[in-house]
């Protein structure tokens, strides 16, 4: 006869079928299949509680692969890092059966902080197992999560500060002369030399030529500053006609 699937299945390799699946059944589990060996011994068992298939595998006589893997879960121990978590509705009468059937506890009875008491306990077969039952909400221990529970109000972010007024900016500083080299500067423009009386000035290339009195036309090198020496040195200057 077949077993429809459930959406879960877990799978469980243990020394003697008949004997997990008689432990198993007092947590709640009921049998829907068997399969023995030639002998008449159970080597596989389907157990089902709710929606979740348990599978117990005989660990010799069914024809798993010879691996290495294979080799050390015969060896054991097995059911290392994984824990079987169930819901019950007689957590204490769980435990009291734990207990009578030689399962080691491992956590005692407690209350924890996601509203469960939840106790913990390694079977006669080295699979730990976690059972729990909800409790009445306490103080500080809301039951988020679970129907008819209202989450925690989360306490609101207080509003930002005001901000204060700014003041207007300070007005600025009339500038300072400064000093360039040897001569003070400011930020007015400066006022252009007054020419000598008796001369011009003209411009070619870009460079001032003043015309002294009794002198032709002299190109000044070094700027207006130097027309005094053009007047004295007309011979070394170049000459350019009026």
């Amino acid at each position: 006869m077949g077993v429809a699937q459930r959406p879960f299945r877990v799978s469980l390799r243990v020394g003697d079928v008949q004997a997990a699946t008689e432990f198993y059944r007092g947590l709640g589990f009921e049998e829907v299949g068997l399969v023995p060996d030639p002998g008449g011994r159970t080597v596989f068992a389907i157990l089902q509680r709710g929606d979740v298939h348990l599978c117990v595998d005989a660990l010799v006589g069914l024809p798993f692969p010879d691996t290495e893997r294979e080799q050390r879960v015969r060896q054991g121990p097995r059911g290392l890092g994984v824990v079987i978590g169930i819901e019950v509705d007689d957590l204490e009468a769980t435990y009291a059966y734990c207990r009578e059937t030689g399962c080691e506890i491992t956590r005692e009875p407690m209350d924890e902080a996601w509203g469960d008491r939840v106790f913990e306990c390694v079977d006669p077969f080295g699979y730990v197992w976690e059972f729990s039952r909800p409790i009445a909400e306490k103080a500080g221990w809301p039951l988020s999560g679970r129907a008819g529970s209202a989450a925690p109000e989360r306490p609101r972010a207080a509003a930002p500060a005001a901000a204060a007024p700014t003041s207007p900016p300070a007005p600025r500083r009339a500038s300072s002369p400064r000093r360039c080299g040897t001569r003070s500067c400011s930020a007015s423009p400066r006022a252009p030399p007054a020419r000598r009386p008796g001369s011009s000035t003209r411009r070619w290339r870009g460079t001032a030529i003043r015309r002294a009195p009794s002198i032709g036309w002299k190109r000044s090198s070094t700027g207006p500053s130097s027309l005094s020496r053009c007047a004295t040195a007309a011979a070394r200057t170049r000459s350019w006609p009026r």
